[in-house]
């Protein structure tokens, strides 16, 4: 098998997709919509990829590099599909609550260095594969917690805080 290592940029420009995406797909693991076709037709239900996306434990990127459009392809393996349920499947496509971490900009003093503060960007409910694509900025509430923390948007978090109710 031929190792991946050392992959110039004119090679990775020509197959379009990063080397851990490339090893996956020859590992035998499905992307994501590969994987909502053979849960469609197993579950007897149309699954799409968005309502899986929470459910994979390993992704990688594919696509152009650089200007910001290199995507998360969600990868499944066969015993990962074998595990799914149709409860799990809707369980995932569920919203979920919860708070958004964001970063403002701000100056000190006029000569000073930019720093960026973070703060409770979002509070509410947001679609399952949105709370899974936004990673560790995503921290889940219960509805009465939501409905408490949206005091705090905008405000302020003290450095690598993950509570909302320290906004000030």
């Amino acid at each position: 098998m031929k190792t991946l290592q050392g992959t110039s940029r004119a090679e990775y420009a020509q197959q379009g997709k990063s080397n851990n995406f490339i090893m996956a797909q020859a590992a035998g693991r499905l992307t994501a919509g590969q994987a909502a076709k053979v849960l469609s037709k197993r579950l007897g239900r149309k699954i799409t990829a968005k309502e899986i996306e929470p459910l994979a434990v390993e992704f990688h990127h594919a696509g152009r590099f650089g200007h910001h459009q290199a995507k998360r392809v969600f990868f499944f393996s066969e015993q990962e599909l074998e595990d799914i349920t149709l409860a799990d499947v809707d369980q995932a496509a569920a919203p979920v609550w919860g708070w958004v971490l964001g970063f403002r900009s701000e100056y000190r003093r006029r000569y000073s260095k930019r720093r960026y503060v973070p703060i409770v960007a979002e509070v509410g409910q947001f679609p399952a594969d949105k709370a899974n694509r936004l990673g560790d900025k995503f921290h889940e509430l219960s509805e009465s917690e939501a409905i408490e923390a949206r005091a705090a948007v905008g405000k302020s978090l003290p450095p690598f805080c993950e509570d909302w109710r320290e906004a000030r």
